[in-house]
């Protein structure tokens, strides 16, 4: 902006401030194109977070289901073995209650010889079966409470 040079030292530092304060000028009426310019990149980003917000939100309910489904999977085969071990297991108990009735319903020394086997069988199982009920109620309820607990953890995350 200079016309001619400046002829004494203070006509030299005002020729410099006017420079600086049309510089200043000049950067003040581009801020708002600036600030356009900015508010459109602000936007994207924030599109983009919203983006990656709901992407992360999908993949950590899909994680929750298939969780849920693993463990619903995990629960049943537990259950189907747990019960044909105990099924197993009764079937043996009743085959040897049956033998033992037998043989003393059959021994001639024996308290219960000409008794029905299927009364002697009962009468000396009824420990066993008590014990039986027991330890397939406890397993029971364990395994029920063990999911119900599992189950409610994964709903309230």
């Amino acid at each position: 902006m200079s016309v001619a040079s400046p002829r004494t030292a203070r006509d030299a530092l005002l020729a410099e401030i006017l420079d600086e304060v049309d510089s200043l000028h000049r950067q003040v009426l581009a801020l708002p194109d600036s600030l356009v310019t900015m508010e459109v990149k602000l936007a994207r980003t924030v599109s983009v977070l919203d983006q990656a917000a709901d992407n992360f939100r999908m993949a950590v309910t899909a994680f929750s289901e298939q969780a849920k489904v693993d463990l619903l999977a995990f629960h049943e085969r537990k259950t189907v073995q747990a019960s044909t071990r105990i099924l197993d297991e009764q079937r043996r108990t009743i085959q040897e209650i049956l033998q033992a009735a037998t043989l003393a319903a059959s021994s001639s020394k024996s308290k219960w010889s000409g008794h029905n086997p299927i009364r002697v069988a009962s009468i000396s199982c009824r420990s066993t079966w008590a014990t039986r009920v027991e330890n397939i109620l406890v397993t029971v309820l364990t395994s029920t409470g063990t999911v119900l607990f599992v189950t409610w953890i994964l709903r309230g995350r």
